[in-house]
This record gives C-alpha cells, sequence and structure tokens, in this order.
C-alpha cells in the first residue's frame, strides 16, 4: 500500500517528511528570536496541518 502512495505522489515519503522538518525547524527558529510565546503557536499550526495534509494524502 505504501509504495503505491510513493509513486503516485512522485515523492518519497522520507523525502517530504525531510522537507516539512527543516521548514518548520527553521520557522520557530526564527519566531524564537522575535517571541518564544509565537514559536509555540507556529509549530502547533503546522504540526495540526501537516497531520491534516498526511491523511488527505494517505486517502487519495
Amino acid at each position: 500500500m505504501k509504495k503505491k502512495i510513493e509513486k503516485k505522489s512522485g515523492y518519497s515519503k522520507h523525502r517530504i517528511d525531510g522537507i516539512v522538518t527543516l521548514v518548520a525547524s527553521l520557522l520557530v527558529l526564527f519566531s524564537s528570536m522575535i517571541d518564544p510565546l509565537l514559536s509555540v503557536i507556529i509549530a502547533l499550526l503546522f504540526l495540526v496541518s501537516y497531520s491534516i495534509f498526511k491523511i488527505f494524502i494517505d486517502k487519495r
């Protein structure tokens, strides 16, 4: 099942996970310099949106 999804999307799941974690960590790093509370909120939003995105990909 997982192999079919990887071929459909064209990207391997590990690559997408790596890019997402890189972007998320950079966002949190920059926002923590400005406001520590903001970084927590951004991290939570990012996690929620990413989990929804993953579910959407799995259903396709």
